[in-house]
């Protein structure tokens, strides 16, 4: 539960690069701010950590966009440079940058400095058709968003309603057994991260053997007891209306998306074979000792080569990993970066274990 309780307030940025930093300071107020949307108090209390933390990515980060709530857009590009710096940040620092230069006019240098971001594995659709600044620019229709999908609503026990979509194999014949798949999208668990995962990825005749459960954010996080607890329900549901292999799902989680299919794999390891993540940072999270917890299912992991700091952090995990289970394996993609082109068009399927 430990685990849980240090990702709650993290969901601004939801990876720590922690081997990067020698001295780390402890943003968990930071992160209840940011959440409470106490943007102006996050910023006072961040200005003070840069001067004991210089050289801390997530302080630079996390001022970044406190400074970008509050619109002081100079301040906030400086920080962005600085963020964009550290080993790892550059394309979320390059999203808050653009965001900075939306916030003062420039639009043209908005327009190509977010580019610029998703050009290096930015994936967090959600803030792209969420940022007010870059209303200017979606509405000119320079962004290209994936078609919107119809997402149905799964009410837990605990009342908490799950936005989920269901996809199903090719030719699916409701009297056969199929695997389970639990998916995570990327950026915030939102729906437009959603839609961009469906058309991407899933929804694809390659995908012949897996019912795909997409899941989407609650109205209070996916991160969080209450959501854990949805999420065990609505894998009831499907396995109710469904006959799922084993009675069991493989959780896969893209960048942050990893995130979840990873805490939820150790937190629900009842209704979980499996996990695969792609250009997932979220592994440095865990300790030694809680990753030897891993022992009793398949763990795919997945990066581009050029996501230097993703490579690293896997590669860190995968022997950590390997050391106490031997259904782990380590795929780095040759010149992909944190989105991996290779695995869309329905191509991850020739992938998944």
């Amino acid at each position: 539960m430990r685990m849980l309780q240090s990702l709650l307030f993290s969901t601004t940025l939801v990876f720590s690069i922690s081997i990067y930093a020698a001295q780390k300071a402890n943003l968990d107020s930071i992160y209840r701010l940011m959440n409470s949307k106490n943007y102006q108090a996050a910023v006072i209390k961040l200005k003070k950590l840069i001067k004991s933390y210089p050289n801390d990515a997530d302080v630079w980060y996390q001022y970044s966009l406190a400074l970008l709530k509050t619109g002081q857009a100079d301040e906030a590009i400086i920080a962005s440079k600085r963020s964009a710096s550290f080993h790892g940040y550059r394309s979320y620092a390059t999203f808050n940058l653009g965001v900075g230069y939306a916030l003062k006019g420039q639009n043209n240098l908005a327009l190509k400095t977010v580019n610029q971001a998703f050009s290096l594995g930015y994936l967090n659709f959600d803030r792209l058709k969420n940022e007010k600044a870059l209303t200017y620019l979606r509405e000119a229709g320079y962004f290209e968003f994936s078609p919107e999908q119809q997402y149905q609503s799964f009410t837990a026990h605990n009342g908490i309603d799950i936005p989920h979509k269901i996809l199903l194999p090719e030719n699916f014949d409701a009297s056969k057994t199929y695997k389970g798949m639990i998916a995570f999208p990327s950026g915030n668990f939102g729906k437009a991260s959603a839609d961009w995962m469906i058309n991407s990825l899933l929804n694809y005749k390659s995908n012949k053997d897996w019912i795909i459960t997409v899941v989407t954010a609650p109205k209070k996080g996916l991160i969080n007891h209450p959501a854990h607890h949805a999420l065990n329900d609505l894998m009831k549901h499907v396995r109710n209306k469904y006959s799922i292999k084993n009675n069991k799902f493989h959780f896969l989680g893209y960048q942050s998306g990893g995130q979840p299919a990873i805490t939820y794999s150790q937190m629900s390891q009842s209704y979980v074979l499996g996990i695969t993540t792609i250009g997932n940072y979220s592994w440095d999270n865990w300790k030694e000792e809680r990753l030897k917890e891993f022992n009793n299912m398949t763990v795919q992991l997945l990066v581009g080569e050029n996501d230097t700091a993703g490579v690293e952090i896997n590669q860190k995990a995968y022997k950590l990993l390997k050391s106490n289970n031997e259904m782990i394996s380590l795929k780095v993609f040759d010149e992909e970066s944190a989105r991996i082109k290779s695995l869309e068009q329905g191509a991850l399927f020739n992938y998944l274990r």
